[in-house]
């Protein structure tokens, strides 16, 4: 019987268990390895190791790196973008100003008296002849 290390457990088995098998059925051969198959050397897996890890390290860096100059390319197109705004808002507000300014002009000086003179609707309101009438 041969022996066989798992290395994708499935039920009622552990990852990294031995197990004897007189033959591997094809179903579990991708989850099995012969114990012999595997890195012998204690000195090869370290230094598989260290090379995973620097490669990780250096992948890393250059992600973050990527990020933030990501991130200050979109803070630099906010800043833009509210610069835009201000300036809108602003001129929209000055306009306001200039609207209300314009129609102030327009209605002080008929709140004072120098508005154009008005004509009663029905002139004759005001004589005496009306005024007697409505008296009765």
């Amino acid at each position: 019987m041969a022996k066989y290390q798992v290395t994708r457990p499935w039920h009622g088995v552990k990852m990294g268990q031995i197990v004897d098998l007189k033959q591997v059925h094809p179903a579990l051969r991708a989850n099995v390895m012969l114990v012999g198959e595997g890195v012998s050397d204690k000195d090869q897996a370290s230094s598989i190791i260290a090379q995973a890890q620097a490669s990780a390290e250096t992948l890393r860096k250059d992600t973050e790196m990527e990020l933030s100059k990501q991130i200050e390319a979109a803070i630099d197109g906010a800043r833009g973008e509210a610069k835009a705004i201000v300036e809108a808002a602003t001129a929209e507000a000055q306009r306001i100003v200039d609207d209300a300014n314009k129609r102030a002009a327009e209605i002080v000086p008929m709140v004072e008296g120098k508005g154009p003179e008005l004509t009663p609707a029905t002139p004759d309101a005001t004589t005496d002849k009306v005024k007697a009438t409505k008296a009765k």
